[in-house]
C-alpha cells in the first residue's frame, strides 16, 4: 500500500492527482466531505470560490455585473486550440447558493438563459449549485443545448461536482481556504476512484491518494499512519517551520513502512 500526499499547502505535497468516480449530491443519498453551509449566506463565497477555481485552471475570468437575483455573474473565456487557428468561447456562469436551506435550484431561480448569454456575448452557460438542480432545470439546460437555433451549450455543476474539482492536489488548498472546518475534519474520508485499489483520502486537512493490493482491506493501516502523523505534528519547531508527509509506502513483503517527509 502507498499513500501519496497532495501539494500547494503546508499540509499537502506531491503531484499525484486522482480522478474521482462520478457521483451525485448528498441530498440524493451520497455523502460529501465539504460542508457548503460554511460558505457565506449571501452567495459571495461561492462566487469567489468558483472564480478562484477557474483562475487556477488557467482561464480568464471577470465579473459581468449583478444578475436578477442580486448575485454577480461571471464570464469565463475558454481558449481552444486548433491545428489551423486558435479560437475562444465565452461562458456565462451563474452561482446559486441554496446549501443553507438544502433546497434544489428551481426554474424560478434562473434568468432567461438565451437572453442572458446574448447580453454578455457568451456561447456557453454554466449553472453552479451548492446543492443540486431540480429535474426541471436539468431539462431546461438540455433543451437549450439541443436547440440548434440557440447555438449555446448549457450545463451545470452541483455540489458533488464542485467537490470533485477541489479534491485534487492542485486545488485542495482552495478547499481548505473556503471550507476551513470540514476540510480539516479529523475523521478519515475515503472515496473510491475508477481503480479498485486506489482511493482518495482526506484526514485533518491532509490530502492523500491511497493505494494497496487488490482485494486487501483499505483501512487496515490507517490507525498506524494516524499515529505517525500525530508524532510528526507533536515535534517542536521554530515558528513557520514544519514537517509534512510527502508519501508513505508499505513494504508488504517485509512488513515495514517507508516515510518521505519534507521540511
Amino acid at each position: 500500500m502507498s499513500i501519496l500526499s497532495g501539494e500547494d499547502h503546508p499540509k499537502n505535497a506531491g503531484v499525484f492527482p486522482g480522478r474521482l468516480s462520478p457521483s451525485v449530491s448528498s441530498q440524493q443519498g451520497y455523502l460529501t466531505v465539504l460542508d457548503f453551509t460554511e460558505l457565506s449566506a449571501d452567495g459571495q463565497d461561492l462566487e469567489l470560490l468558483i472564480r478562484e477555481l477557474l483562475f487556477r485552471q488557467g482561464f480568464s475570468v471577470h465579473w459581468s455585473g449583478k444578475g436578477a437575483d442580486g448575485g454577480r455573474d461571471l464570464v469565463c473565456v475558454e481558449k481552444r486550440g486548433s491545428f489551423f487557428q486558435q479560437d475562444k468561447r465565452s461562458w456565462l456562469i451563474q452561482c446559486k447558493h441554496n446549501a443553507i436551506s438544502g433546497k434544489s435550484v428551481g426554474i424560478g431561480d434562473l434568468d432567461d438563459i438565451s437572453d442572458s448569454c446574448a447580453q454578455h456575448n457568451c456561447q456557453g452557460y454554466l449553472l453552479v449549485c451548492s446543492t443540486y438542480p431540480s429535474s426541471a432545470v436539468v431539462n431546461r439546460l438540455e433543451g437549450v443545448s439541443n436547440n440548434p437555433q440557440n447555438q449555446l451549450t448549457a450545463t451545470y455543476w452541483d455540489s458533488v461536482k464542485v467537490e470533485q474539482l477541489l479534491s485534487t492536489p492542485k486545488n485542495w488548498a482552495l478547499a481548505q481556504r473556503f471550507f476551513p472546518i470540514s476540510a480539516a475534519a479529523e475523521d478519515w474520508q475515503i472515496y473510491a476512484t475508477e481503480m479498485p485499489n486506489h482511493w482518495v483520502v482526506t484526514y485533518k486537512g491532509y490530502y492523500f491518494h491511497l493505494r494497496n493490493r487488490i482485494g486487501s482491506y483499505r483501512g487496515y493501516h490507517l490507525e498506524s499512519i494516524k499515529k505517525r502523523i500525530s508524532d510528526i505534528e507533536s515535534l517542536d519547531f521554530p515558528g513557520k517551520h514544519f514537517l509534512r508527509p510527502r508519501s508513505v509506502y508499505y513494504d508488504d513483503k517485509n512488513g515495514g513502512y517507508e516515510w518521505y517527509v519534507d521540511y
